[in-house]
């Protein structure tokens, strides 16, 4: 699959593009994507948009849903998909060993999204405060830059890579979300905060996702999340690649100050993460403030 990923690129061929001869057209499901379209833009969608958005293509006189058209609007969930779901887990501590709890999130993409937002939100503490006669409520981290970063997962993630899954999990300390795929050849992680990314691995769930306001094709994601986060107050957003998957951790740096001194006793490694990543960021926040 590495092989084949490393192809498509040198070939600039988007896999979400590609016709699966497994599936019928009916295995996609129109009167959702029809639904959808209506709720969020209010456009009436008709049958040849399928064809005009790639999510059915013809080959040898046949119809035939494509990869994007299976990812996105499938009649159920089907077991040859199975592997592009998320997968979400709120741990006890600092480590894994411990669930506090857990889901996996199957079927369509744009629903896994919106489930994975749901099960941050009731997994992260939420404050409130009265301002005057009201009451203002405010999550543990920044709803917009989570948001954000788990659309990024689904947008960009190499769905050829079907061994692993895109992961959200909770810790006392921080939030990391993990996705298949690197970055785009050609960027490393220390052009984040530099540049903006506006290559799409997945052409068709790109469009999709445009065409629905799920994503702006402007590549502004990354620096988005560094902005709200910057915002927000005491969240440190850190972003990594390692062992073909791109990971963004949330660091919640109200929780390090309470434990600062056991972390620098515990060693020089640890401490230089979270310290680097604040000098990183306070610079980033230096050059686009």
């Amino acid at each position: 699959m590495i092989i084949k990923s490393l192809q498509f690129r040198g070939e600039n061929i988007s896999y979400d593009s590609q016709v699966d001869h497994r599936f019928s057209k009916d295995d996609v499901d129109f009167l959702k994507m029809k639904s959808i379209f209506k709720e969020k833009k209010d456009i009436q969608i008709k049958e040849d948009h399928l064809f005009m958005f790639n999510l059915l293509a013809t080959k040898d006189e046949k119809i035939y849903p494509t990869v994007a058209g299976m990812l996105l609007f499938p009649q159920k969930e089907y077991i040859e998909y199975d592997f592009a779901q998320i997968k979400c887990a709120h741990f006890k501590g600092n480590t894994k060993d411990i669930f506090i709890d857990k889901a996996e999130f199957r079927g369509s993409i744009i629903d896994q999204i919106e489930s994975a937002i749901k099960f941050l939100k009731s997994n992260i503490k939420l404050s409130a405060k009265i301002v005057d006669v009201y009451r203002e409520e405010k999550y543990e981290y920044p709803i917009p830059a989570l948001r954000e970063a788990i659309i990024n997962a689904v947008t960009h993630r190499n769905y050829l890579l079907k061994g692993q899954n895109i992961k959200v999990a909770i810790f006392d300390n921080r939030i990391e979300i993990s996705s298949p795929g690197e970055l785009p050849a050609g960027f490393s992680v220390d052009d984040i905060g530099k540049t903006d990314f506006s290559k799409l691995r997945n052409l068709t769930i790109g469009r999709i996702f445009s065409e629905l306001n799920i994503i702006e094709q402007w590549g502004r994601g990354f620096s988005n999340i560094i902005k709200s986060c910057k915002q927000y107050g005491k969240i440190i957003p850190e972003f990594m690649e390692e062992l073909l998957q791109f990971k963004i951790i949330f660091w919640n740096k109200k929780i390090d100050e309470k434990v600062g001194e056991k972390v620098v006793r515990k060693g020089g490694q640890e401490r230089w993460v979270i310290r680097s990543v604040k000098r990183w960021v306070e610079k980033v926040g230096r050059k686009g403030g």
